[in-house]
């Protein structure tokens, strides 16, 4: 099923790919682990590989009614052929088979008949020949790869990993401060002690959590960072001035209660203060809002975060964000933001607020890439769908993988092979001129250029 013109339904379709599927690959959005490229250690197992990093398949073995991640490794294997040999249309049905054609060369359809002899297979194809995280960025043909990391990360191996001369993938860091927006938990003084020790400061006002934010922001970006990313479940806005914010964060910080609204109106200013800080340096934000997470408090005291108990919720923020966004431009023109979605009925009101904003630079503000729930087939065609209809579709930034797996990058193939066929439909229905060379400019720019170009790589 996986062969040259998989999800590509016309000719057209078939000559767009063709001329983006050796494009290098940017992901301005991953969880890798910094530390793992640069200790490049090999893989040994194909179920370490392939499950020990990736809750989307986890989730899908749950659904299946395997319950529990064993020690077992061929046993995990047996465990998700058994989730994934029919679950035909989700996604990750067609990312393994690619992935195993990819990095395992093999192509046959996995079932439960043949999975322990794959798994052996595969096994032996990682002995013969060892796969290490740097040498798969290599030949996934990686350019560049944004991480997701703590506002109080030392990036030590980012660092490392910059100095080093024989390594010209670029891993840079991503900024991202969400333990700063935990005011109703204990957690909250975690992150403002941390802060305190890399920064060499004593926080007990707002004014010293900004410059120490500031501190941070000019660390980061000393050190390659071209974007801050923020996961937002609600976002709420509240006009609050400096001293009002002040008033709330003294008392929090001495431990003292506040009211759930004290709460929405510190994260709001914080908010707003970091987008000025980040349209200060250049960067572009990121916003990913709409995630409920740990929705299975027994899972989560025994799995934690990030482990596949997690759904869409419906919030309508679109309101609130526009007032945001027409506050802080009153006094400065925006950064580039990027607004990724899991509810889609708020696509077409989310891409409508993004024009209200954008000025100088192309596609400045904008609807992400289909995210999470939605980076399947129909997911994204709803997403491009919207983009072309309410922006501009040349100016969309593309795929990223948002993932924890380094099998991922297969997923931008997955992508272009959608966007070569959406574009390839579009002509055969008569919506858009058949003039390839102008569609090959527009499909390399959504997979290659744009992200290169608006992210200064």
């Amino acid at each position: 099923m996986i062969d040259n013109n998989f999800l590509l339904q016309n000719d057209v379709a078939k000559e767009l790919y063709n001329n983006i599927k050796d494009l290098p690959i940017i992901d301005y959005h991953n969880h890798l682990d910094p530390k793992e490229i640069y200790e490049n250690v090999p893989f040994n197992n194909i179920s370490d590989l392939w499950l020990s990093h990736d809750h989307y398949k986890w989730r899908l073995m749950r659904f299946a009614g395997i319950s529990d991640y064993e020690d077992n490794p061929l046993s995990n294997f047996v465990n998700f052929t058994n989730a994934v040999e029919s679950a035909y249309m989700n996604p990750i049905y067609h990312w393994s088979h690619m992935e195993l054609k990819t990095f395992f060369k093999v192509e046959e359809q996995l079932t439960k008949e043949n999975a322990e002899r794959i798994y052996y297979q595969a096994n032996k194809y990682l002995k013969d020949y060892p796969l290490r995280p740097r040498d798969l960025l290599k030949d996934l043909n990686v350019e560049s790869l944004c991480t997701t990391d703590d506002l109080n990360s030392d990036l030590k191996y980012h660092k490392l990993l910059a100095d080093e001369s024989n390594f010209n993938i670029k891993v840079l860091p991503t900024f991202r401060p969400d333990r700063l927006f935990t005011v109703e938990s204990a957690k909250f003084y975690e992150v403002i002690e941390k802060l305190n020790i890399v920064t060499n400061k004593n926080i007990i006002n707002l004014s010293m959590l900004e410059d120490a934010l500031s501190d941070r922001i000019i660390y980061f970006n000393i050190n390659g960072c071209k974007l801050s990313d923020h996961g937002i479940t609600h976002f709420i806005y509240h006009s609050v001035t400096t001293e009002e914010a002040n008033t709330i964060f003294i008392k929090r910080n001495q431990h003292k209660k506040v009211s759930n609204i004290d709460i929405e109106k510190l994260n709001c200013y914080l908010l707003g203060f970091l987008l000025k800080e980040y349209a200060l340096v250049g960067w572009t934000v990121q916003y990913h809002i709409g995630a409920l997470r740990n929705n299975n408090a027994k899972m989560y005291k025994k799995y934690g975060n990030d482990a596949g108990y997690d759904s869409i919720s419906h919030h309508n923020f679109v309101d609130d964000l526009n007032k945001f966004f027409d506050n802080a431009y009153k006094e400065y023109s925006l950064p580039r933001i990027i607004i990724y979605l899991l509810n889609k009925s708020l696509y077409e009101a989310v891409a409508t607020l993004c024009s209200n904003f954008s000025d100088s630079k192309p596609g400045k503000i904008q609807l992400g890439a289909a995210w999470w729930f939605h980076d399947h087939l129909s997911g994204i065609e709803k997403q491009l769908s919207v983009f072309a209809e309410y922006l501009h579709i040349n100016y969309f930034m593309g795929m990223v993988t948002d993932s924890r797996s380094f099998i991922s990058f297969v997923r931008h193939d997955y992508f272009r092979r959608v966007l070569a066929n959406f574009i390839g439909k579009k002509v055969e229905e008569g919506l858009i001129p058949n003039n390839l060379k102008q569609l090959i400019e527009l499909v390399q720019n959504i997979s290659y250029y744009n992200s290169k170009l608006f992210l200064n790589l």
